[in-house]
């Protein structure tokens, strides 16, 4: 029976065509899936045949290589092999000496579709060593464990790959450190459970299981742990087992040194008892700093470096109302005697923040870890943030924030805060600053503010992303919250895009800072549906979210589960408020502006910001009052609001983005429908100049900008041709005097200049006529001549007879109709001899 080699970086496995239909491809769903950018969802399939091996490609994007080829389909014999990306898929024949000793013998360890997996079965003997399988809910083959970190999680970049919403994007990790292996949680949603109890990490013994969300893993092939290392929580000691151990101590005691030192240390703890009571009750109550040597914050996170006063390592935000900070003493303290005393009421941007003064370096790509310690009494929720720099002309300038979950803290009660933060996509983040956040007014005490360096690349928070077709593309990225940033171009348009509840206010957070929410989830056509709850300025509703691509647009709806005043509001970067903007309400345009900041505030439902190339539009389903409020002091830059008031129950309120708007389209189908209107009129001179304005206005269209040259182009081509016509006609004429082609010359020459008027065509036909009008007159003025000679002969001759009557009529005929002619002397003295005879 035919196999299958797919080299995928450095995984290597062997898959059995055992009379099925093998499918490759970046979805979960394939029986082999590939992490390679270049693959389709669904790229292309595999089966056994007569011939060997059939291949076909599924109408993929980037295609496929057949042996160095691009092919849609194939038949495949031993030592064939396609390309896909990176990924190499060799045919083998079973038992061929092309298998090598090395590989897995199995499928690869990616998660294949519910119903059509394998009944479990035991290791073959092939696969020895660290390996796990998937227990329930079905049973799936053994997979190798063939490096560390070997990686868990329902991200399709996992080594094993759950696909269940519970289970996090990367879940868990399989760990070898000194001979033993861990098993640890990455700070997922719903965590690791062992025993039905949930741990952060736990030593790996052959034959355990671990629960991650539905899925139930075993775990085989490991060693003998060398050393003893404890899960999460420790293990408990039965009261018999310590007086056994007393026991056997002190019968120890006489045949060693043990009794010399126990009684040596009873001495130096009477002595330490004496000197100092309050050492010993700090130290029995755990408040002696023991600082983290990777924390950054150092002393100035435990607040044990300051007397009671004002005089602390943190300060008031800009923007922010904070009445007094301090470190004082507090019974409670988590860490430490003292904790930050913080008590403020919210400004106009609605938020009370503290900041650090110090400001720490970004290494690279590298973020962050923020934990700490909260009490609040009065704020609506509180957390904490990291504040983003870069330096521009020597000075620090903010460029985002990030928060951790901010919650309603139960009042008088220390609780945890923390989140691990990526460095920001924009700005080139140089430095970071951490703040305390309280959102309304009230006190806050705070302690074991800790901050540390990831040491490995954090990936950006980043979950899904939404990308519309065309040259000019739109892109939408969505964080794990559901908040979108919105790039044109490659270029970043709008920021935190999100939605907010409550009617128009100085700094509506919205979204940034829900209340509860879901885990995204990205659907088989690429669509993105969210569920979170917003509590904020009063109100409180669960909110149902979806995205997609519609081709040439992104489309965004929110549905609330209440009748709620709703708001969208963005955050403006610096390039976006200079751009121009117009707000149009149905067909009319209600206002525009020069800039995007000093647009006023108004109604409509299509707000277009930019121009031409740049142009970014927003199509609304409902009638919203646009506003841009200036910076409030955070530097953070202007915030764009959207207010549509309350929506009706179960009422959905759309956002399209595209780069045009329908009163565009409608406007590009008018000019469209008026050039084709001109040109059945044969006016082509007059189409063309509509095409080069069309050229000009909608320069950033490039799918219209193909249809207008080939317009363009096909005038040209019939200018140029009727011109040749009229040079061969011309000398013809020229060649053949009296030539019958002087009459189509004319009439050509006159229809050039009709149909095509302004262009080189219709300048040659005017040259043409031209000539053609002086020729005429030059035979004109040669007849005249030849004509007139002929009746002063004639008069001569009648004069030379003496029949003088019919001289004096040829002679007055030629004075009066030719009185300019130089015969006109003699004639007058042929007519004195004629009077002079008569005498």
């Amino acid at each position: 029976m035919p196999k299958l080699l797919v080299i995928d970086g450095e995984r290597r496995s062997v898959v059995d065509l055992e009379g099925e239909t093998i499918s490759v491809g970046r979805d979960p769903a394939n029986r082999v899936v590939i992490s390679d950018s270049l693959a389709s969802r669904r790229h292309c399939t595999f089966e056994a045949s007569a011939a060997g091996v059939r291949f076909v490609d599924l109408d993929s994007s980037n295609g496929s290589l057949v042996n160095g080829r691009r092919s849609t389909s194939a038949e495949l014999t031993a030592g064939d092999t396609v390309k896909i990306g990176d990924v190499v898929i060799e045919v083998l024949t079973a038992g061929s000496s092309d298998e090598r000793e090395d590989l897995e013998a199995t499928p690869l360890p990616d998660v294949t579709p519910l119903g059509s997996l394998p009944s479990p079965q035991a290791p073959t003997a092939a696969l020895q060593g660290p390996r796990v399988r998937i227990v329930e809910p079905v049973g799936e083959e053994w997979v190798s464990i063939t490096r560390s970190p070997f990686k868990i999680g329902r991200n399709e970049d996992n080594h094993l790959v759950l696909a269940d919403p519970r289970v996090s994007g990367e879940h868990a990790v399989i760990l070898e450190r000194s001979g033993d292996w861990i098993v640890a949680d990455r700070e997922s949603g719903n965590g690791i459970l062992v025993d039905g109890r949930r741990v952060a990490k736990v030593q790996v013994l052959s034959g355990m299981q671990i629960q991650i969300g539905d899925y139930t893993l075993e775990l085989e092939g490991f060693p003998q742990p060398a050393h003893q290392i404890g899960a999460e929580a420790p293990p408990v000691i039965s009261e018999s087992e310590v007086l056994r151990f007393k026991k056997e101590r002190l019968e120890e005691a006489p045949n060693s040194r043990q009794g010399l030192l126990t009684g040596f240390f009873i001495v130096c703890l009477g002595v330490i008892l004496w000197s100092g009571y309050g050492f010993v009750e700090d130290l029995q109550r755990g408040r002696v700093p023991a600082l983290d040597s990777n924390d950054l914050l150092g002393g100035s996170g435990s607040f044990e470096v300051s007397d009671d006063s004002e005089v602390v390592p943190w300060r008031p935000s800009p923007g922010s109302d904070v009445v007094s900070i301090a470190s004082r003493i507090s019974s409670d303290a988590p860490h430490g005697k003292r904790t930050l005393h913080v008590t403020g009421e919210s400004g106009q941007a609605g938020i009370v923040r503290v900041e650090e003064v110090g400001i720490h370096e970004v290494t690279g790509d590298h973020g962050f870890r923020l934990t700490g310690k909260i009490s609040n009494e009065g704020f609506d929720r509180a957390g904490l943030a990291l504040r983003w720099y870069t330096r521009r002309a020597g000075e620090e300038v903010l460029i985002e924030e990030s928060f951790t979950p901010l919650r309603d803290l139960t009042a008088g009660r220390f609780s945890s805060v923390a989140a691990r933060f990526s460095p920001p996509r924009w700005g080139d983040p140089a430095a970071v600053r951490v703040a305390i956040i309280g959102i309304g007014s009230g006190k806050l005490r705070v302690d074991h503010v800790v901050l540390k360096e990831e040491l490995e690349s954090v990936p950006p928070d980043e979950v899904a992303s939404l990308e519309t077709s065309g040259s000019v593309a739109i892109r939408v990225l969505f964080d794990n919250h559901g908040v979108a940033t919105i790039e044109k171009d490659g270029r970043l348009r709008l920021q935190a895009f999100r939605l907010a509840l409550g009617g128009a206010r100085a700094r509506p957070w919205g979204q940034i800072l829900p209340a509860r929410i879901e885990a995204p989830v990205v659907g088989e056509d690429g669509g993105i549906r969210l569920g979170f709850e917003l509590d904020e300025a009063g109100q409180m509703s669960a909110i149902a979210a979806f995205a997609r691509s519609l081709g040439t647009r992104v489309q965004m709806t929110w549905q609330p589960t209440i009748s709620v005043p709703l708001l969208l509001a963005a955050r403006l970067p610096s390039r976006t408020e200079r751009m121009p903007v117009q707000l149009i309400d149905g067909e009319l345009l209600i206002t525009a502006a020069a800039t995007l900041a000093e647009l006023s505030s108004a109604a409509g439902d299509v707000l277009i910001i930019g121009s031409g190339r740049d142009q970014l539009v927003l199509t609304l389903s409902h009638r919203a009052t646009v506003a841009v409020q200036a910076d409030p002091g955070d530097g953070l830059g202007s915030l764009l609001t959207l207010n549509f008031g309350s929506l009706e129950n179960n009422e959905v309120l759309e956002c399209f983005f595209s780069s045009v708007s329908d009163r565009e389209e409608t406007r590009i189908g008018n000019e469209l429908t008026r050039i084709e209107a001109t040109l059945s009129r044969h006016l082509e001179g007059e189409a063309r100049r509509m095409v080069v304005r069309a050229l000009e206005d909608f320069s950033w269209r490039p799918e219209l900008i193909v249809k207008l040259e080939a317009i363009r182009d096909e005038i040209d081509l019939m200018a140029s041709a009727f011109g040749e016509d009229l040079v061969r006609a011309r000398s013809d004429l020229q060649s053949y005097p009296g030539s019958p082609v002087l009459r189509y010359l004319r009439e050509k020459c006159a229809e050039a200049g009709t149909r095509f008027s302004g262009l080189e065509v219709a300048d040659l036909a005017a040259e043409i006529s031209a000539s053609l009008r002086e020729e005429e007159e030059v035979r004109t003025v040669e007849e005249e001549s030849a004509a007139l000679a002929a009746v002063i002969e004639r008069g001569e001759n009648y004069f030379s007879q003496n029949r003088d009557e019919l001289a004096r009529f040829y002679f007055e005929w030629i004075i009066a109709n030719h009185p300019d002619s130089p015969q006109r002397k003699p004639i007058q003295q042929f007519l004195r001899l004629i009077e002079a005879r008569k005498q």
